[in-house]
């Protein structure tokens, strides 16, 4: 049946040849091999695929572990800088209230040499240290 509707093409005379050696018990080995040919190419192209994703995603892991790791240390110094902040800013509100006492202290006193600079050299002492 399919032999003479093959027949009935043009150029059906090599249609027919393809067709009657396809059918062979050859010609179904041949096909049975490329078709297992093709499936198992497709099957080691699937699984480098998946050990190309594999490496990617083990990659992506480490970078995510790294950026962990980064934040963790970030936050550490984070709070070590806020607490010598506060420590500074403590240092230095002493050391203004002091001198602006001085100050004031010096003002009622008429002639005083420290009416005018109110540092002495503990007090610039006092001002080398809040930055350590």
């Amino acid at each position: 049946m399919i032999k003479l509707f093959l027949a009935s093409l043009p150029g059906g005379g090599v249609l027919v040849a393809i067709w009657s050696f396809l059918t062979s018990t050859i010609g179904m080995v041949l096909v049975a091999s490329a078709i297992a040919y093709g499936a198992g190419y497709s099957a080691a192209d699937h699984k480098a695929d998946l050990k190309r994703l594999e490496a990617e995603v083990a990659t992506l892991k480490a970078d995510q572990r790294t950026s962990e790791g980064a934040r963790i240390l970030a936050e550490k110094q984070s709070g070590s800088l806020e607490a010598n902040l506060r420590q500074n800013q403590e240092k230095y509100d002493v050391l203004k209230a002091d001198l602006a006492k001085r100050r004031s202290e010096a003002a009622k006193k008429p002639g005083s040499p420290t009416r005018d600079c109110g540092l002495s050299s503990s007090d610039l002492n006092r001002l080398r240290d809040i930055g350590r």
